[in-house]
């Protein structure tokens, strides 16, 4: 947790972890609402307005704003993915398009294909330099 943005120390107990596990899910997710057991027993502690909340979101990141400021280096990694095969490779540069056109749904899939890429040169390819 390093890196993290919360901390939940209190819940990383092991034995907590263990009954956490060995309970059916009816008191993990109850009725469409999560956390169930942890909702129950925090009921006359926490206020009800946080304790019943189902509205929290967590973190985002400005993907789309970063995707875009580096729109050529995205371009040249994410077209240096479709060439190992894994994909159709005549499809990244539709998809690229249409992404950098205004089809923002598509700004996940370009993320992650961009992450994919770089996360294969520094674990499989020390030296590979190909840039766009």
């Amino acid at each position: 947790m390093a890196f993290s943005i919360e901390s939940r120390v209190p819940f990383l107990d092991y034995r907590l972890v263990e009954f956490i596990f060995s309970l059916p899910i009816k008191f993990k997710i109850n009725k469409g609402w999560t956390k169930y057991i942890l909702r129950k027993s925090m009921k006359g502690v926490l206020p009800e307005k946080i304790r019943c909340r189902k509205d929290k979101m967590g973190f985002v990141t400005p993907q789309d704003l970063w995707l875009k400021e580096i729109e050529n280096d995205v371009r040249g990694i994410v077209n240096s993915f479709s060439k190992r095969g894994y994909v159709k490779s005549e499809e990244i540069p539709k998809i690229l398009d249409e992404y950098y056109n205004g089809n923002n749904s598509l700004g996940k899939l370009v993320w992650k294909v961009f992450c994919l890429e770089l996360w294969f040169r520094i674990f499989f390819e020390y030296s590979y330099v190909e840039d766009s």
